[in-house]
């Protein structure tokens, strides 16, 4: 059973009255976008929310910005609704917008949408690129409202702003960026006492990734920001905390969804700006931000209502669930709605309504429905403005087709999971301030199988120059694969030219004729074909490049010779050991290993002035899948050639090292030749991981013995430096 505490109410909008000066200002909050015209221009969207109480805004209103040229934009009014939350249960105050006899602060809210339509029709024009900074579009006015998280803030201007950035650095002569959008109006009066979670439900055009934090309000100008906060607020702490009340929950904002989590037993009003960065591809985009006062009330003892939904809440959200959905499948699951609570005259039942917003809804719920069919929708549905209502319990169904459409990275690849929200809301009709509980649902949507790629495992450089690739296929059920087809191009960037076409499905390999990677970069994709079971669709792998060794000497009668090179994949596949095999031709045919490292640098001592060396740099991949016919292979460079000037230099004293016997029981004997000092001995197993290490003193001529039976039986790299001198080979313990 609940009753209202309309006392509280009442001696809350006392203390507002006796704190609110009589210049009090109308402002509470707005926030600035913009979306991509026809034309190919710009059209600015502005909305401005002001307190009933206070003066009204004009019918036109100018937002400026950075643009260097363009001055302002006149900005028209097209829309004023009446945002103050509206109840309908009988013993409690009723709030309406009026300016007569009402308190600033007290629930009383009006939404001013402007536009830029009226002076440019077709958008506005911008060209050139936005500076490192962006371009700032902005609107600032007097004064603001009172404020318990900002002191004096009566006394203070108010600026809205939004920012727009160049993307790859292109210009901007056509629109090829909407900003964010807010899908939700702001929760704007709250009641005190109960576990709060919104969210603003931003939503980009593009699906650019957006990001969500707390960020500064502005006085009068973009670098006049405000610093004077109550004692326990700061912008980045703007509702109360446990310094204000020991049973509150202090406010956070979660990253990735926006979602405001907090629980407040303090009252009052509190300016809150929420900023969210779109980024594309990691290049961040635009900045929208939301600036709101929002308004705690005690409403009285009204629990929110339930919402019942099978899936799993997220561990530390009370409101915030969340499924996995394979592409392709029906989703459904029931939903129920009930609230047994009754008005403030004790007799009458609350009645309970339900809603959502989200651009994947259908046409009942987004009249121009979504962009990417099919829709998602409820039966019964509630529709745009009318939410479904009724007595305990409501119920409905949740329906949604999916398709691989829905996984479109908007480049016609539909192989990376992506996350859908869906905002479920729920009220009540309690007066004065209806309790509500909001649910976000989030869908996680994967592709149909688990690894849709080819996976390019090694890329060998013949000494004619051709390159054999070797993948492994994707993971898919049998009989969904057709075959494939090879990319080639000289540039990471491409473009890329078809050069073989198989229709063989268990193919592995592919030998490029006429390739050239011996004189210069070669990059290769495997796009694996689908049959009907996903739509002819077409999978492309990791683009990987066939290593390109370069050498140099450096100086003239250099003693050393310097090699790089580029990595086979920027992603390493399964099985590749992250280490580079580094040789050099000892004579016509015949290679030997001078050094294997981990870097995609080496440098070799140069004992053979006057002659022509030859390096080249092998990578292996241990993978197999007896299954699949695969088995372990290497990627090989293409030969590289210097020339030494000749300098009167002796013999290096690595050239008659020795380690024997190889194979061996794990017991070896190290022939140091004529080294001598301080060494460094290093093993490494097969996937480049450092077993032993170890600073043995080499003598001339003085035979040591390597005990290395803590290894288990297997190959090895066994590395050994002395000053200059390096010596580099395998090992196999039996």
């Amino acid at each position: 059973m609940k009753r209202s505490l309309l006392a509280g109410i009442a001696l809350f909008w006392c203390m507002l009255l006796a704190h609110n000066p009589s210049f009090a200002s109308h402002y509470m909050g707005g926030e600035i976008t913009w979306e991509c015209t026809q034309q190919g221009n710009f059209r600015f969207v502005m909305k401005v929310y002001r307190d009933c109480s206070g003066q009204n805004f004009s019918q036109t209103e100018y937002i400026s910005t950075t643009y260097v040229g363009l001055g302002s934009i006149p900005m028209s009014r097209v829309s004023v609704t009446d945002i103050t939350p509206s109840c309908s249960c009988p013993g409690g105050p009723v709030l309406f917008c009026d300016t007569i006899g009402n308190p600033v602060n007290s629930g009383r809210i009006e939404e001013h949408v402007y536009t830029s339509d009226l002076a440019f029709p077709g958008g506005v024009p911008l060209t050139n690129k936005p500076p490192a900074e962006g371009w700032v579009f902005s609107y600032m006015s007097c004064c603001r409202n009172p404020s318990s998280n900002i002191i004096n803030a009566f006394a203070m201007s108010w600026t809205l702003r939004a920012v727009m950035y160049a993307y790859n650095n292109n210009t901007l002569n056509t629109c090829y960026d909407n900003s964010p959008r807010f899908l939700e109006r702001p929760s704007t009066v709250i009641c005190s006492g109960y576990p709060v979670q919104y969210s603003p439900s931003a939503f980009d055009d593009e699906n650019d990734s957006l990001q969500y934090q707390w960020d500064i309000s502005l006085n009068s100008g973009l670098k006049d920001t405000i610093k004077a906060y109550s004692p326990g607020y700061s912008y980045g702490s703007p509702l109360p905390g446990v310094f204000h009340n020991a049973s509150n929950i202090p406010a956070t904002i979660h990253p990735k969804t926006g979602l405001v989590s907090f629980t407040s037993y303090t009252n009052g009003s509190f300016v809150t700006v929420i900023k969210v960065t779109s980024w594309r591809n990691g290049i961040k985009i635009a900045e929208i931000y939301r600036e709101m006062q929002v308004v705690i009330l005690t409403c009285g003892i009204n629990n929110p209502p339930v919402i019942l939904i099978p899936q799993q809440i997220v561990p530390g959200y009370q409101n915030w669930h969340s499924d996995t959905v394979i592409a392709g499948s029906i989703y459904t699951f029931p939903i129920t709605v009930g609230d047994f609570g009754f008005c403030s005259d004790l007799i009458t039942p609350q009645t309970v309504s339900f809603s959502a917003i989200g651009t994947l809804f259908d046409s009942l719920i987004n009249p121009t429905g979504c962009p990417t069919p099919p829709c998602a929708g409820f039966n019964p549905s509630p529709t745009q403005g009318n939410p479904l209502s009724g007595i305990n319990p409501l119920q409905t169904v949740f329906t949604w087709n999916t398709t691989l459409q829905h996984l479109d990275n908007g480049l016609g690849e539909y192989w990376q999971p992506k996350t859908y929200h869906f905002y479920l809301k729920t009220s009540d009709n309690f007066c004065p301030v209806p309790s509500s509980k909001n649910i976000m649902l989030s869908i996680n949507l994967k592709p149909p199988v688990e690894r849709p790629q080819a996976e390019i495992r090694c890329l060998d450089v013949i000494p004619n120059g051709d390159v054999t690739l070797r993948w492994t296929p994707p993971v898919a059920p049998a009989g969904w694969v057709s075959g494939y087809t090879i990319e080639h191009s000289g540039s990471v960037s491409g473009p890329f030219v078809t050069i073989g076409n198989l229709t063989n499905a268990s193919a592995t390999s592919y030998t490029h004729t006429g390739a050239g990677a011996n004189l210069s970069d070669a990059f290769y994709k495997v796009s694996a074909h689908y049959t009907q079971q996903l739509a002819g669709l077409i999978a492309p792998s990791i683009t990987a490049r066939a290593i390109q060794v370069t050498v140099a000497t450096g100086v003239p009668k250099a003693k050393k010779v310097f090699l790089s090179w580029q990595p086979t994949l920027t992603n390493l596949s399964k099985g590749y050991t992250g280490l580079y095999e580094v040789y050099r031709e000892s004579s016509p045919g015949q290679w030997i290993l001078i050094k294997t490292v981990s870097a995609l640098t080496c440098t070799d001592t140069a004992t053979y002035q006057g002659q022509t060396l030859r390096y080249k740099v092998l990578t292996a991949n241990t993978y197999s899948d007896s299954t699949l016919g695969i088995t372990p292979c290497t990627s090989s460079s293409n030969i590289a050639s210097v020339f030494l000037n000749p300098v009167e230099e002796q013999d290096s004293p690595a050239a008659d090292i020795r380690v024997f016997p190889n194979p061996g029981n794990g017991i070896f004997t190290l022939d140091p030749g004529s080294l001598s000092g301080f060494s460094s001995l290093r093993v490494f197993d097969l996937q480049g991981k450092l077993v032993l290490n170890g600073n043995p003193v080499l003598t001339s001529g003085e035979p040591l013995d390597l005990d290395l039976r803590i290894l288990t039986p297997g190959t090895y790299f066994l590395n050994i430096e002395c000053g200059e001198n390096c010596f580099a080979t395998r090992i196999m313990i039996e």
